[in-house]
């Protein structure tokens, strides 16, 4: 049995977040050895909601600390020998953790592995390879993005999210080519599993129009994820070959 500790990072949206986490963790379809909560200052009723699922660890900043601080809080708070990020705006498929688990215990060597937002067709600069299938399971070499898990080993030489990119936008995509060089160098397996993608609430609800997201929240990723000067940041750190990072 895998030792895994669910990281869930909080900022308002309670009507989505207050859905798409009791479904998820219903449908896990494996146990859960904790769930860590990390809240960035919501101030819209999600942490009396989060609070009611008796998480096992919880942390309450009183301001938004961005994406980066909040996840790194969640990480060095868990004990698990796994970590997952679901996020809080996707429907995860049914027995999406069990699914994780199988993977991990019949791929050897296996230390992230991720299900993207979208086909893996529509994103290539992420893949590594062509779909194969080892022990049963369809798989393909990839980057560690989106929903994902990995093992407290890869933390260990990786390292965190790097803090530096401000509130959101570009610590995922560092991430994913540090934790992709660490695999590399140890002979890891890192890889997504292919058609399998979460749903947003609204496509799992039958809503053609996102009622849940309000514009404002939709403006300020895409303005931060935009930011050139964050672009510059990340070449940098890709031309000196993603080394390790801890804010700890």
């Amino acid at each position: 049995m895998l030792n895994i500790s669910w990281l869930i990072l909080t900022l308002n949206r309670f009507e989505k977040s207050s859905i798409v986490i009791p479904h998820n963790r219903e449908n896990a379809g494996y146990p859960v050895k904790e769930l860590v909560w990390v809240d960035n200052g919501s101030t819209d009723g999600i942490r009396d909601f989060m609070a009611s699922l008796k998480p096992n660890v919880s942390v309450l900043y009183d301001h938004n600390t961005g994406v980066a601080r909040g996840y790194n809080t969640a990480m060095v708070m868990s004990t698990g020998d796994w970590m997952v990020i679901t996020g809080n705006d996707m429907i995860m498929p049914d027995n999406w953790l069990g699914l994780f688990a199988k993977y991990i215990e019949n791929i050897p060597n296996t230390h992230a592995v991720s299900m993207y937002h979208k086909p893996t067709d529509q994103c290539p600069e992420r893949l590594r390879g062509e779909r194969v299938v080892e022990n049963g399971l369809e798989l393909i070499n990839a980057q560690a993005m989106g929903r994902r898990i990995y093992s407290r080993a890869l933390l260990k030489k990786a390292g965190y999210l790097r803090e530096d990119f401000g509130l959101y936008g570009w610590e995922d995509v560092e991430w994913a080519h540090r934790t992709e060089r660490v695999c590399r160098e140890n002979s890891w397996r890192t890889y997504v599993i292919p058609d399998l993608v979460p749903k947003t609430l609204e496509h799992f609800q039958g809503i053609e129009t996102d009622k849940y997201d309000n514009t404002v929240y939709v403006d300020f990723k895409r303005k931060e994820g935009d930011d050139p000067d964050k672009r510059k940041l990340f070449q940098w750190y890709y031309d000196n070959n993603t080394p390790y990072f801890s804010p700890f």
